[in-house]
């Protein structure tokens, strides 16, 4: 099987492996939600099947999430793709989402050493990364871009 083949055959993968991260994340901010003030540990583990250590392990790992930006269905530009990918969203949210987000600097120089620097979460990194590794469309990744240039020429 070619790499064509193989990265082909995968996308269905990718949107599984999305679909996976967006509902632990999803599972999270619930148990956060449903813990701050309207159930206690025992009641929701009760309820939801689980032990009471579970929700309390659930609860530490929620707290230690970002926060959803308003006007926004991720907490960083990774979260939206993988929305995007699990088939949360539209190309046209993605890609309206993404060409607004507030992007961290990277640490990246001009020229043959661009690579210096090294990968910045938050930054625009997180898109060419899930283009690289098949999650993001290229079109949607040069749309994005595109997007990005304009706004920048605009300002």
């Amino acid at each position: 099987m070619s790499i064509e083949q193989l990265q082909k055959a995968a996308v269905p993968l990718h949107a599984a492996r999305a679909r996976q991260t967006v509902a632990r994340l999803d599972y999270l901010r619930g148990v956060r939600r449903l813990l701050s003030g309207q159930a206690s540990q025992t009641e929701l583990a009760r309820v939801l099947g689980v032990s009471q250590p579970a929700i309390s392990k659930a609860l530490k790992e929620s707290s230690m999430l970002p926060p959803v930006l308003d006007g926004f269905h991720g907490a960083d530009p990774s979260e939206i793709i993988a929305r995007f990918a699990a088939g949360d969203m539209t190309r046209e949210q993605v890609v309206d989402e993404l060409a607004r987000w507030p992007y961290k600097p990277t640490d990246k120089l001009d020229g043959s050493l661009d690579d210096v620097g090294g990968y910045v979460p938050g930054s625009l990194d997180d898109l060419a990364r899930a283009m690289s590794a098949g999650i993001l469309p290229a079109d949607v990744y040069v749309e994005i871009l595109d997007r990005l240039e304009d706004a920048a020429a605009a300002s």
